[in-house]
Formats: C-alpha cells, sequence, structure tokens
C-alpha cells in the first residue's frame, strides 16, 4: 500500500465518524480564528472552491471539472461539507469544487491559475502543510518552515490580489501520532507548521 493510501486509509477509519456527525455550525465554527474574525457568510450563487493536499482530494476524479458532483467532490471532508451546505441552502446556487491534490504549497502555486484562480471561488478553504513537514523526513524534500511560510503567504496574497473580495478559509494542517506516518519525529517542528497560518488570518 502507498503512502497516500495509507494516509487515506487511517483518516477514513479514524476521523469520517466524528466528521459526518458534525453539523455544519460546527463544521463552519472550526474555521473561525481564534483573533475574533467572524464567521463566513454562504451567500446566494456563492462559488466554493476547496483547495489542499491528498487529505482534500480524497479520492477525487481528477478528469471531472463538475461542480456539485460526487466523482469532482471526492469522498471525504469535501464530499460531506458540500452535503451540508447543499441541504442547508439549497435555494443559494452553490457551486461546490474540489481541486486538493498529494502536494506542497510550492506546487500548489505552479498549478494555482488553473486550479484557483480560473473558478473564481467567492470562498475558498486551503488545507496544505502536512506534506511540506512530511517529506522532509521520507523523501528527501529540503523545504524549511520559512520556505512554507514565505511560499503560503506569497499564494495568499496573489490569491487577494486577483481575487480581492475573496473569503478564505486557512485550515491547520493536522497529524495524530502514533500511526504509521506520523511519530515523535515530527514534533515539535510540526506544531510551527500548524500555527503558521493563523500569523495570515
Amino acid at each position: 500500500m502507498n503512502k497516500s493510501s495509507t494516509r487515506r486509509n487511517f483518516i477514513k477509519n479514524a476521523a469520517i465518524g466524528s466528521l459526518a456527525s458534525l453539523a455544519l455550525p460546527e463544521i463552519v465554527s472550526a474555521a473561525i480564528a481564534e483573533n475574533g474574525t467572524k464567521k463566513i457568510n454562504i451567500d446566494k450563487n456563492d462559488i466554493i472552491l476547496f483547495q489542499g493536499d491528498s487529505i482534500t482530494d480524497w479520492g477525487r476524479d481528477h478528469n471531472k471539472n463538475i461542480p456539485n458532483d460526487t466523482g469532482t467532490l471526492g469522498t471525504g471532508y469535501v464530499l460531506i461539507t458540500t452535503a451540508q451546505l447543499l441541504l442547508k441552502y439549497p435555494a443559494n446556487n452553490l457551486l461546490i469544487y474540489n481541486k486538493g491534490i498529494w502536494h506542497k504549497v510550492y506546487q500548489l502555486a505552479e498549478r494555482w491559475d488553473t486550479d484557483a484562480l480560473n473558478i473564481k471561488p467567492t470562498i475558498l478553504s486551503i488545507h496544505i502543510g502536512v506534506n511540506d513537514f512530511w517529506h522532509t523526513l521520507t523523501n528527501g524534500y529540503t523545504g524549511t518552515i520559512e520556505n512554507y511560510i514565505t511560499d503560503y503567504h506569497a499564494l495568499l496574497d496573489r490569491t487577494k490580489k486577483a481575487l480581492p473580495n475573496v473569503k478564505l478559509v486557512i485550515c491547520e494542517p493536522f497529524a495524530v501520532k502514533g500511526v504509521k506516518a506520523a511519530d515523535d519525529k515530527w514534533y515539535p517542528t510540526f506544531n510551527l507548521f500548524r500555527k503558521s497560518g493563523k500569523r495570515y488570518c
């Protein structure tokens, strides 16, 4: 089993039950910064884009680009959140996309025009950072926390310049110790990756 499958299987087995039990308010509340940033409103005709790594990808069909389609959305948290949003706001004509893939921030930036800016989302959720650290342990990647922060903030600044009214949801990357991939070697360094998104909010 490859690393992608192992990670997906762990999340599916350990977290899908708790994600599925969350109502929309809890999902939205999880995205609120501790500094008191107000909740994101879901408006009529919003275009919602989920971006990030394989946790966001979670089995989506990369050849599909149809909003609100299960092939496009995958079978993870994006699908669950989309179902909640469409159920709660059936008259809002929401268009929801998933463009997550097995990437790091600099790779996200390389495909950003096609897979983000050209979609013109009004709400953009980004979950990225696990691979930026993990691959320094496993794949010979030499990026540092400084690279991650600089590249991520440059990507967010670029996004705000192109889409000044976009509503951003910056998700904290996470890892659970005691599984095949995440062990004591992850900490305390990985905590820096977890905290860095808050610097932008």
